[in-house]
């Protein structure tokens, strides 16, 4: 077999060697529609799976606009990158985040973390108590077994990077009942089989 070492970019890699060679994996179609997160969101939502409302954004302008449509602003991303890199949060109560020239270069950084060139942004969802983070390992189709923590950010940085998970997650064993159903949704749809996906999931407020 082959497995990506350490973080999803080189999951594509070893899904187009595992087709090519015959070995056990997942499809590439699927490899390629999970490490792509505006693909990603169209799947939760034509599902039913919650999912923050999400656009393709190209310009400072776009960025302005949709940051007015929510009460606690968005976040912009690249469509493909992974570990919080070009990752940033927009709130227009902020006057610095309201300039043009600094959300063009908040675009400009973020567009050199993507491989695809594509940058997203989706609204911010205020969480009640942690993100959670944690690891699920699926065999023939099915989630065999999955365990979460509560991450703790650092707050001197600008709040959106982690810095460590505390074992186990906080919240009761029924949040994680209705976790594990979306999350089995996810994984019928993308036709997974096996092997360990890492999933982050909050319970907004």
């Amino acid at each position: 077999g082959i497995s990506a070492y350490a973080s999803d970019p080189a999951a594509i890699t070893a899904a187009f060697v595992s087709d090519a060679l015959k070995l056990p994996g997942n499809p590439l179609e699927s490899v390629l529609q999970l490490s792509n997160k505006c693909e990603f969101r169209e799947s939760q939502h034509e599902i039913g799976v919650p999912a923050p409302i999400f656009r393709r954004i190209e310009t400072a302008d776009d960025v302005l606009e949709m940051a007015a449509e929510f009460e606690h602003g968005i976040i912009v991303k690249p469509a493909d990158t992974s570990g919080s890199k070009g990752v940033f949060r927009v709130d227009l109560k902020s006057e610095l985040n309201s300039d043009r020239v600094f959300i063009q270069d908040m675009l400009t950084e973020g567009m050199d973390y993507s491989r695809m060139k594509v940058l997203m942004a989706e609204e911010y969802i205020p969480r009640n108590g942690f993100l959670m983070s944690g690891d699920v390992l699926i065999d023939s189709g099915q989630i065999k077994f999955m365990s979460f923590g509560d991450v703790h950010f650092n707050e001197r940085i600008n709040g959106i990077v982690p810095r460590s998970i505390s074992l186990p997650a906080s919240k009761p064993s029924v949040f994680f009942k209705r976790v594990k159903v979306d999350l089995q949704k996810l994984i019928d749809r993308l036709s997974l089989q096996s092997g360990v996906i890492h999933v982050d999931v909050i319970e907004s407020s």
